[in-house]
């Protein structure tokens, strides 16, 4: 093998080494960035939707005790546009692998309507206090339970994303350890080439050196 063929070699082999760190340190943010975004997708994304949910199910309250003070047509279509929207948020929930309390929730909410419904009736006929009855025994537990059962899913979201922190931050120490592994082994090869590559261009130019020395000595 000629010098020039030697050095470009070695060169060469030095660049794929000293590339061998970058591509670790790049899979290991791929992965970090893996986590993040199912963090941000998953478990961000659940606590947002309980909260509007936890909203809704306080404007359903809000405009189901009106019907004793406004009017109960008005009043109606509020609550018929409450209920709408919390069915909506508990639809959503499913995805977030929360079904039992989807489910929960969807026991009470058509408990709320089928309630709604009848004491809006009671309230147009004049019947308030059917209508207040039918608040009382009805609806108000179902709202009450409905409420009670964002109280696990929000325990059961802090659980998830707790874990997920600790796997992002364990999969970072890791990233870290492995990079400066890999950028130690890669520095050692690196070093083991340079030192062949000086080996293998000293000895021609020491001959070129003796034999321009004996060329001046004549």
């Amino acid at each position: 093998m000629t010098l020039r063929a030697r050095l470009a070699l070695g060169l060469v082999v030095i660049a794929v080494v000293l590339m061998v760190p970058l591509a670790v340190a790049r899979q290991s943010i791929k992965r970090l960035h893996g986590d993040v975004r199912a963090l941000r997708e998953g478990e961000f994304q659940a606590s947002l939707v309980l909260g509007r949910l936890r909203d809704a199910l306080a404007d359903v309250r809000s405009r189901e005790v009106a019907f004793a003070a406004v009017n109960p047509d008005t009043v109606h279509a509020q609550l018929a546009a409450a209920l709408r929207r919390a069915d909506v948020l508990t639809d959503s929930l499913s995805r977030f692998e929360l079904k039992d309390v989807a489910n929960r929730m969807r026991g009470d909410l058509a408990t709320i309507a089928a309630g709604a419904e009848r004491e809006y009736e009671s309230a147009r006929a004049g019947a308030g206090e059917q209508a207040d009855s039918i608040s009382r025994r009805t609806i108000q537990p179902a709202l009450r339970d409905a409420e009670r059962a964002l109280a696990p899913a929000e325990q059961t979201l802090r659980t998830r994303t707790r874990e997920r922190v600790d796997l992002a931050e364990e999969a970072l120490a890791d990233a870290e350890r492995a990079s400066l592994a890999s950028l130690a082994i890669a520095l050692l090869i690196a070093t083991a080439i340079a030192l062949w590559l000086t080996r293998s261009i000293s000895g021609p130019v020491y001959e070129l050196e003796r034999g321009m020395r004996a060329v001046a000595g004549g």
